[in-house]
This record gives C-alpha cells, sequence and structure tokens, in this order.
C-alpha cells in the first residue's frame, strides 16, 4: 500500500474480524499488536498504524521488499560463511533483545525473517509471542513442526531457550539448505527433536557445527545463551563464540551485510516472476490431475488449494477463488509422495515437506501413486 500524502510504501496485513473470531485467534491478534507496540529495533518490523472497519482489523506495517530469509535459502541452496555469519548474528541481536524484555517469539523460523532494502534482517509475525513476566490466555501448542524445541513437543512451557534452539536450526539450515530434524512424517520430525537425532553432512564450516552443537541441546537450560549474566551460558558467551570471530554486535545496523551481488539478482528475477505470475493467472496446460483439497501453510492453517499434476512432471497450486498460482513443486529426482495416515500425504522435496489432505482417504491414495509415477526415475 501506498500512501497518498508521503508516498511511502507499508506493508498492510488484513485481518477479517468473523475469521478471527471463528478461529478464537483474538488473544493472538492482542498479542502481536502489544508487542509491536512496545518493540522498537532495527531488526524488528515496525507498526506505524492500526485501523479497523466494520469487517476487518488493518495493521500497517514496515514494508520489506526482498521477501524473505526462507525464499533466500531456497534461491542460494546455502549461504556463504560471512552471510551467513552476519545473519545469524543478527538474529542473535533481536533475540537478547525480545527477552530482555520478556518476550518469547515461539515461532522463530526462515519465513518469518523479512528482508528489508537494503538486506538487513526484520522478524516479524509475533501472533503467538509469549510473555515470560504473564500468564498466557493461549495454551495450545505454536511453533513449526521442523523448528519447534523439545520442552514444547513433551508439553511444557517454552522460554527463552525454545528460541535459541529455533535459532540452532536456522543456522543448520543457512550452511545446509534443509532443517536438521526434517523427517519424512511428523512424527519422525518430533521423533528426531525430542532425541536430539540429526547430523551434519561433510564440508560444514567446523565453528558452524560446534555452535549448533551448543544451540540444539535437548536441556533447553544447557543450551549457549540461556544463562542468567555473568554465566558460562549467557548471551555475551554465545557472541563470543568462535563462529561470531570479527563480528561487531553493536554495529551491525550500521554495515551493509556482505550478500553476493549476483545473490541479489536472482532474488529480484524471482520477485520480478512472481510479480508477474500474480497479474496473469497462470494457464493449466497438460494437466494430467487436478482436484481442490487442503494444502496446509504455517503450523496451524490448511487452505484450499487447486492442486494441479502437469504432464511435465509439475506439481502445481493455485488460490481456487482467484486462479492465482500460489507455487509449484518440480518433479525432479528425489522427491517422492508419502501418504500418512486417513487424508494426510506429504511431497517430500530437497529442500522442504509439503503438507496436503485430500477430500477423501482414497483421494490421497490416488494423488501418492499419480505423484510418484511422474516423477523421473
Amino acid at each position: 500500500m501506498k500512501h497518498k500524502a508521503n508516498e511511502k510504501l507499508y506493508a498492510v496485513k488484513i485481518i477479517h474480524k468473523t475469521h478471527m473470531k471463528k478461529e478464537k485467534k483474538e488473544y493472538q491478534v492482542n498479542v502481536e499488536r502489544e508487542v509491536l507496540v512496545m518493540t522498537n529495533y532495527p531488526n524488528i518490523i515496525k507498526l506505524y498504524y492500526t485501523f479497523r472497519d466494520s469487517e476487518r482489523l488493518y495493521f500497517a506495517l514496515e514494508y520489506a521488499p526482498n521477501g524473505d530469509l526462507h525464499e533466500l535459502i531456497r534461491i542460494a541452496r546455502t549461504l556463504s560463511f560471512p552471510l551467513a555469519q552476519y545473519y545469524a548474528a543478527e538474529i542473535v541481536n533481536v533475540l537478547e533483545y525480545l527477552h530482555s524484555k520478556g518476550i518469547v517469539h515461539q515461532d522463530l523460523k526462515p519465513k518469518n525473517i523479512l528482508l528489508s532494502e537494503d538486506w538487513h534482517l526484520k522478524l516479524a509475525d509475533f501472533g503467538t509471542a509469549r510473555f515470560l513476566y504473564k500468564e498466557s490466555e493461549d495454551e495450545d501448542f505454536v511453533g513449526t513442526a521442523e523448528y519447534v524445541s523439545p520442552e514444547v513437543l513433551m508439553n511444557k512451557k517454552s522460554t527463552a531457550a525454545s528460541d535459541l534452539w529455533a535459532l540452532g536450526c536456522i543456522i543448520y539450515e543457512l550452511f545446509v539448505g534443509r532443517t536438521p530434524f526434517e523427517r519424512e512424517t511428523e512424527y519422525w520430525t518430533f521423533e528426531a527433536i525430542t532425541n536430539g537425532e540429526y547430523s551434519f553432512p561433510e564440508g560444514v564450516n567446523g565453528d558452524a557445527v560446534a555452535l549448533c552443537k551448543q544451540l540444539l541441546v535437548v536441556e533447553p537450560t544447557e543450551r549457549l545463551g540461556s544463562g542468567n549474566r555473568s554465566t558460562s551460558l549467557d548471551y555475551k558467551e554465545l557472541k563470543e563464540h568462535k563462529f561470531f570471530e570479527g563480528i561487531d554486535f553493536k554495529k551491525l545496523a550500521e554495515t551493509n551485510p556482505p550478500i553476493d551481488p549476483e545473490l541479489i539478482e536472482k532474488v529480484k528475477a524471482k520477485k520480478l516472476k512472481k510479480e508477474k505470475r500474480k497479474k496473469r493467472p497462470k494457464a493449466i496446460t497438460n494437466a494430467i490431475k487436478q482436484e481442490i483439497i487442503l494444502k496446509r501453510c504455517g503450523w496451524l492453517f490448511y487452505k484450499n488449494r487447486k492442486l494441479v499434476l502437469t504432464a511435465t512432471s509439475s506439481l502445481n497450486y493455485y488460490d481456487p477463488n482467484t486462479g492465482e498460482h500460489r507455487g509449484d513443486i518440480p518433479l525432479e529426482k528425489g522427491v517422492s509422495a508419502v501418504k500418512v495416515e486417513g487424508r494426510k500425504f506429504n511431497v517430500i522435496s530437497v529442500n522442504r515437506v509439503y503438507y496436503f489432505k485430500g477430500t477423501t482417504e482414497e483421494s490421497a491414495d490416488e494423488w501418492v501413486k499419480a505423484i510418484n509415477s511422474a516423477i523421473p526415475m
């Protein structure tokens, strides 16, 4: 959205009141607003205005034009050491700030970390945040499967250390291109998390490996950064880890991220392609199979998507109301479709797991069979 007077661009988050009440999300909406109002930090998205009409609530937010960290990782596959080190340091800074204010994000992941115009990180999406100094009205499980901490899975309350676990997952992903606990099903993902079972491929920077091992610790009180000030596990010790050698945490906001110009061009090209796609709904051609089913978006919600399998070994999904193309999954070698239970089935790519629900159990079986048959041998 562009402001008519100053021509400044804003991102507008629109919340439908009926949907909010139906899903019982009033508390989350209020938490997000409260966190954004009480925080003021270079690496946290700014809230400029809130307003409402009879049907909707509106949050006018700082515009981050370069997408999110998840998309950057997908484009780059893995980040260079200087850029991974820099972004990890920015996340450490913002977590230290939030935790000093008694706020736990609870859903720290690359999709919730936006990229500003000058390529700095901007943490967003505080609807699942928790205030350590007061009781929460929402005790439901929150988080995203691949980043959620063991203590949350074991029905214990999250703490600042839960965000540090997610930090470890993100640092791993920056160097490897996937999350450490990603498995074929959520059950096995959760099993790996609660047992702390993960490994590094060969060639990953040794200091990054050492730092992840000090963050991905099943016992939350033993994670680096989780201790009180002046202990061996406080934020000072985290910042002084060998991985961050050469980083001046106090001057990060004043320095430019060491991002490769070639990577910037790739991101811009991807953004341009996406904008063109939004303006003109993608035509559905050579469809082998298509059906309106449910696709999981985030941890809690499924949305209707028209899933289309084409003769060109591509799996596309569309908004069934507007026809807008929302994404695609190239069915290349190494990709697989797996039946989970009931109507649920997953499509596992190199860097991500996609979660779907068929209209019936038979529908899920048919999709798994059709997708696997379309994958080149």
